[in-house]
């Protein structure tokens, strides 16, 4: 059974990692750069920018994998 993927965010919103169990069972995370919404280009909402695939390895449990994610962006707020 998958479970929801979990994503942090960085304090200084220009961060996110996301943690998830993939197809084959296994945990991974995923980190992503947030570009800022900028109103004179036409973009009024923070979109993401290219995945940035840091070699993680596999986790067995998704905490494994949670505290590898976490220590990328270091202690910081979990966002919904």
């Amino acid at each position: 059974m998958k479970q929801t993927p979990k994503v942090l965010s960085s304090a200084d919103g220009k961060l996110r990692v996301v943690f998830y169990e993939n197809e084959n069972g296994l945990f991974q995370w995923r980190a992503q750069k947030i570009i800022p919404p900028d109103p004179d280009l036409g973009h009024p909402d923070p979109e993401r920018g290219r995945t940035n695939h840091i070699p993680s390895g596999y986790f067995a449990r998704l905490d494994e994998a949670e505290g590898e994610a976490r220590k990328i962006v270091g202690w910081l707020r979990e966002s919904k």
